[in-house]
């Protein structure tokens, strides 16, 4: 991101997880670095691009507590890239299962942030492009 336009990002959940609570904490600390937070919830993968397109984010977040990152963050990828977002970072954070965690970033996904992991941690990682 260029000069002095604040970084744009997309917080959301995957279709019905409930679970919203860090993401609600991430969106607060996002803000307070100084970054624009659009928060979407329930989203399928082409909602979550769709969305991305129209707030014309450089950032997706994607929280999983319930439903499986797999079927998801690959398919939200692809759409990103097949509409030409293909620039636009997606992280993922929540419960991502050991053994996917390898395949989601093969898949494109760009950072993977288990429980645990600090906000400051998500904050450098936006603020490195």
């Amino acid at each position: 991101m260029a000069g002095s336009q604040p970084l744009r990002v997309l917080l959301t959940r995957a279709q019905v997880d409930p679970h919203d609570r860090g993401l609600r904490y991430l969106a607060t600390r996002l803000r307070e670095a100084g970054m624009e937070v659009i928060y979407g919830r329930y989203s399928r993968p082409e909602e979550i691009a769709a969305m991305a397109l129209q707030e014309d984010v450089d950032a997706i977040g994607i929280g999983f507590y319930c439903i499986d990152p797999m079927r998801v963050a690959p398919e939200v990828v692809g759409t990103l890239r097949e509409r030409g977002l293909g620039q636009v970072r997606v992280l993922v954070g929540g419960i991502i299962p050991e053994d996917e965690r390898q395949a989601l970033l093969a898949a494109g996904v760009a950072a993977l942030f288990p429980p645990g992991t600090s906000a400051e941690d998500v904050i450098a990682c936006l603020k490195t492009a």
